[in-house]
């Protein structure tokens, strides 16, 4: 028996999340904050620098679309916390905006990796509500 039969064959590759990419760019936004200030800028870059890395041949537009998506969960998390889910979205973008303005590094960070477990507990529980529901 050769090697190729024993091969698997090549699986698509998995979808990139939300979650995943606000975890990462808690990750990488210490790499883009000069002198530990935040702004809403750098969060976006450091989403944007997630989806780089972790969608492979991922171009410019597609990343920053990516960043976007993520950032709209982010800005939901944080609409939740500080009980603005009335508000309109742009009231909520600009909450996210003053929030994160000369913020420390590392409170950004936290709420990054907060929001990211947060949306995962919510696409696990959405994955499992339908086989729940029949009971």
């Amino acid at each position: 028996m050769t090697a190729t039969l024993l091969a698997r064959p090549a699986a698509a590759p998995r979808p990139l999340t939300g979650p995943e990419l606000l975890h990462r760019s808690a990750v990488l936004l210490p790499s883009v904050v000069d002198k530990g200030q935040t702004t809403a800028s750098n969060v976006h870059v450091a989403v944007y620098k997630a989806a780089l890395q972790l969608r492979d041949g991922c171009d410019a537009g597609t990343a920053h679309q990516l960043a976007g998506e993520a950032i709209d969960l982010l800005v939901a998390y944080l609409a939740d916390l500080h009980d603005l889910r009335g508000a309109s979205r742009e009231v909520q973008y600009e909450a996210m905006r003053g929030w994160a303005f000369r913020r420390n590094v590392g409170a950004v960070c936290f709420a990054l990796r907060a929001a990211a477990e947060h949306w995962r507990a919510e696409l696990l529980l959405a994955a499992f509500a339908p086989a729940t529901a029949g009971r």
